[in-house]
């Protein structure tokens, strides 16, 4: 008897290739098995949806105890990112009572049928702060381990921003309308000035007789002395009023050209609250007539997305809307 054992040998064709693929390459192998299901791969992601703030740790923990099914939460975030549930920093947002919810979809009901040529008619207003060295927006840095501390990695801060400048602005599809520095505490007396002397010349050079007005709900906005004389002006034919919902920054388009302005001053490093004044008035001045376009006609899709929410504040970056050219930087 031979103690020869028998070798399997792969039987190749004539062209050189194995005979299940006709190929001279090694097929896949089908690696290790999956560690879940399909069923479970579901479960997971139900559990995820039904609780948006449920850590992959959590998810692995119940798995354990309930399926009896031991896996790392590494393992569960791999699967959420297969069913496109990605982990992100919640946004922050006003909370929102019933009564207002319904004041802001009575708003977005009202101007349904609003076209952009009516939207043109708006004058869009607010107030802002600019600081000299701060910025909330994050800055990334490329390091290696260990050099997270190291200057060229570090993004210096100074209490209170270094100094700011508080401004006050209006705009319209039409342009950029005049910009005021706001020295001290702006209450209703100097409210008043600016509608006064800025806020209805810009209305009537930007748009004319019988432009609307947008303004929030600040308590300096709703003052007796600034509805007085904004009734007077709306009766003589000078503006119209437009009742504005509660906790709306989103939809006014004003607030993302304040963060247009923000990031421009960024670039131009201004060193004192003079420096910055100055910075702003040239930011203010080369706003591109198209990211004010882009913003206006925006404003319709927003109010669809607020009635198809029921009232809840939709997706904005930084509760402002995301311009085209944020996209392109």
């Amino acid at each position: 008897m031979s103690n020869s054992r028998s070798v399997p040998v792969r039987v190749s064709l004539e062209g050189g290739g194995s005979q299940e693929t006709g190929s001279v390459q090694d097929r896949k192998r089908p690696g290790r098995p999956p560690k879940m299901s399909a069923a479970c791969e579901r479960h997971i992601k139900l559990m995820s949806l039904r609780d948006r703030k449920l850590t992959s740790g959590a998810i692995a923990e119940s798995l354990h105890e309930n399926n009896g099914l031991p896996v790392h939460p590494s393992t569960v975030r791999r699967s959420l990112s297969r069913s496109k549930l990605h982990g992100r920093v919640a946004a922050r947002k006003p909370l929102l009572r019933p009564r207002n919810r319904a004041r802001r979809r009575q708003f977005a009901e009202e101007h349904r049928g609003w076209t952009n040529a009516q939207w043109e008619q708006v004058l869009w207003t607010d107030e802002s702060k600019f600081e000299i060295f701060g910025s909330r927006r994050r800055k990334f840095v490329r390091r290696r381990v260990g050099e997270r501390f190291r200057d060229e990695c570090l993004e210096p801060t100074v209490k209170r921003g270094g100094g700011s400048v508080q401004v006050w602005g209006c705009i319209s599809a039409h342009g950029p309308g005049d910009i005021v520095k706001i020295d001290g505490i702006l209450n209703a007396a100097k409210y008043h000035q600016i509608l006064i002397h800025h806020a209805i010349p810009s209305g009537r050079r930007l748009i004319g007789l019988g432009f609307i007005l947008q303004q929030d709900n600040d308590p300096k906005h709703t003052a007796r002395l600034v509805q007085r004389f904004l009734l007077r002006k709306e009766e003589e034919g000078t503006l119209r009023r437009m009742p504005w919902p509660p906790q709306r920054p989103d939809l006014n388009i004003i607030e993302s050209v304040w963060e247009h302005m923000k990031r421009e001053k960024v670039k131009r490093r201004p060193t004192s609250r003079d420096s910055l004044w100055v910075a702003l008035q040239e930011i203010w001045g080369e706003i591109p007539r198209d990211l004010i376009t882009t913003l206006v006609q925006g404003v319709s899709r927003r109010l669809q997305a607020t009635r198809t929410a029921r009232g809840v504040t939709q997706n904005t970056e930084c509760h402002c809307f995301i311009s085209c050219f944020e996209l392109c930087e």
